[in-house]
């Protein structure tokens, strides 16, 4: 097993042995609170779905009591599956840095428990199972194949769920015979016209079920999508920092309905289109998903999951592991509406 942490430094610079940075990670978990987010499953589950019963009050009959048909009863699976990261850390990569003045002494030199070191890599790892969670809880798909598939194929993810929806609800963004826009594309330039994204929202609202337009409700879009509405907004003289605040915090909406921008899309896309369903190129990034809230189920073992740590003498190298259960599933397939750019 490798190092976690493998880039060599040469020469020597001034440093601090305390003072580390990592690099930024993507909007985290905070967009789970418009999901049914069940915390402490131990296994795939089905899900109970109860019809809504409707056309069961008729004239009195003056006869005899005589039961209507109520509502039909299904399930829906959500079905997880098992996930891991692993990392391990010897004291060599450190050897000739001002961290290495965090490092025991002897044979005990491997041992990074109790230092800054362990810190480190211990946040470095969480981050990452973390950036690996919003991806695959987004875009995993068991069915993937190709290099670089088993970072998705653990388990199935939300796009994966949404494509059970009924055609009429799933739009294109960027073929002319099936855009909301004629000639809505994005090209080279990587930006939408204000027109363009305008009409994408309207025709996303428009493909809406009924039930989905009653109910409480969020859109998540890529970045680009993002950058291009608040431009719009710019050109109508709106500011995109005072659109709508809710609870003393600035929300982008659309036609009152929050926006949730997703840039990590954007990232993950461009560099795994040739995997991901529904993306063609690496400037097939523009998506929308509007979704009824708590219409999206995740389920999870995170309370019960724990974070590992160790020192290996035999292999002198400390070590890290994590591991967890995921998968999402659509309760409904009326309360969702999905439209991608192919």
């Amino acid at each position: 097993m490798a190092n976690a942490i493998s880039t060599s430094l040469s020469g020597f610079v001034q440093e601090d042995v305390e003072k580390y940075f990592l690099s930024p990670l993507f909007l985290g978990e905070e967009y789970l609170n418009n999901f049914d987010l069940l915390s402490n499953v131990k296994g795939s589950i089905a899900l109970d779905h109860f019809a809504s019963a409707e056309k069961i009050t008729v004239a009195h009959s003056g006869a005899a009591f005589a039961g209507t048909a109520g509502a039909a009863y299904t399930q829906v699976s959500l079905v997880t599956g098992q996930v891991e990261a692993e990392f391990e850390q010897r004291f060599n990569t450190f050897e000739g840095t001002v961290k290495s003045k965090a490092l025991k002494m002897g044979t005990a030199k491997d041992d990074i428990d109790g230092t800054v070191l362990k810190t480190i890599i211990s946040e470095m790892m969480l981050q990452g199972v973390k950036r690996d969670f919003n991806r695959q809880i987004w875009f995993g798909d068991t069915g993937m194949t190709g290099t670089g598939a088993a970072n998705y194929t653990p388990y199935n993810g939300i796009f994966v769920a949404l494509q059970g929806l009924d055609a009429a609800q799933e739009l294109v963004i960027g073929i002319t015979a099936d855009t909301p826009s004629t000639g809505c594309t994005l090209a080279a330039t990587g930006v939408y016209t204000g027109a363009e994204l305008i009409s994408i929202f309207e025709a996303v609202y428009d493909a809406a079920p009924a039930e989905l337009k009653e109910l409480p409700k969020v859109m998540f879009i890529s970045g680009v999508i993002a950058d291009a509405y608040m431009k719009y907004l710019r050109s109508q003289g709106v500011s995109e920092s005072f659109v709508i605040l809710q609870d003393g915090t600035p929300k982008l909406t659309w036609n009152g309905i929050e926006l949730v921008v997703r840039r990590d899309w954007d990232s993950i896309i461009g560099s795994d289109y040739a995997l991901i369903d529904d993306a063609s190129a690496a400037d097939s990034i523009g998506r929308v998903v509007m979704v009824a809230k708590q219409a999206i189920a995740v389920g999870t073992d995170f309370d019960s999951a724990t974070f590992d740590t160790w020192f290996s003498q035999d292999n002198k190298a400390y070590r890290f592991r994590l591991g967890y259960l995921a998968g999402a599933a659509l309760k409904d397939k009326k309360l969702a509406v999905v439209a991608y750019h192919k």
